[in-house]
């Protein structure tokens, strides 16, 4: 008799690599940009990432392995996602990269294929928003970090799914930075981790697909 099904054992070591590689594999671009991670936000996003992953797996009890590879990276990306952009207003390319590969893992589980058309369609709409923002403000609006997340996450959802995610995103930053201008009774409107919002909205549809 074994301890761990085959899902949970394969749910329990996506977990932990994705942790593993969304923790190592940045460090570079922080040392680049002269970022320092404390040990508290270390501790913070191992225990997010594995945590809610863990919460995840219990909630959804997958039977098949490929789900449970899917739900755990998924999760363990966007958690991971959320902690970068909100601490250091960056979103790792490996990040993307990984919830790019849970559409194929969802789809390998039986799932939607993964979509391109959502994909260009979110990403494009990003772009269109950071292009018009740049021609109007004359400054960046919104990072390629951002652009590169949401296509990756239409990947995962599809057009329609996509469009109420990136409508999601933008009313959630959009309250947020209202909020955080109140309290502190700024004039500028403050920098907006908008990574953060589309980690939110994204992972929470796309697990709410799995259902």
């Amino acid at each position: 008799m074994t301890l761990l099904s085959e899902p949970n054992a394969v749910a329990v070591m996506t977990s932990l690599i994705t942790a593993i590689v969304a923790t190592w594999v940045p460090q570079n671009l922080l040392g680049v940009l002269d970022l320092t991670a404390s040990k508290a936000w270390r501790l913070g996003i191992w225990t997010g990432m594995l945590g809610a992953a863990g919460l995840v797996q219990a909630l959804f009890n997958p039977i098949n392995p490929w789900l449970a590879a899917a739900l755990s990276l998924l999760v363990t990306a966007c958690v991971a996602v959320a902690f970068y952009d909100a601490a250091f207003l960056l979103i790792p390319n490996v990040l993307t990269l990984g919830i790019a590969l849970a559409a194929l893992l969802f789809w390998r589980a039986g799932m939607a294929t993964p979509s391109l058309w959502g994909a260009a369609l979110c990403g494009g709409l990003l772009a269109a928003v950071a292009w018009a923002w740049q021609q109007a403000k004359g400054a960046d609006g919104l990072g390629q970090g951002d652009i590169k997340l949401a296509a990756a996450f239409g990947l995962v959802l599809g057009i329609q799914a996509g469009i109420w995610m990136v409508a999601a995103a933008a009313s959630s930053g959009a309250l947020w930075a209202i909020l955080i201008s109140r309290l502190n009774s700024a004039r500028e409107v403050p920098l907006i981790p908008f990574g953060l919002f589309l980690a939110l909205a994204g992972g929470g549809l796309a697990l709410a697909r799995a259902l």
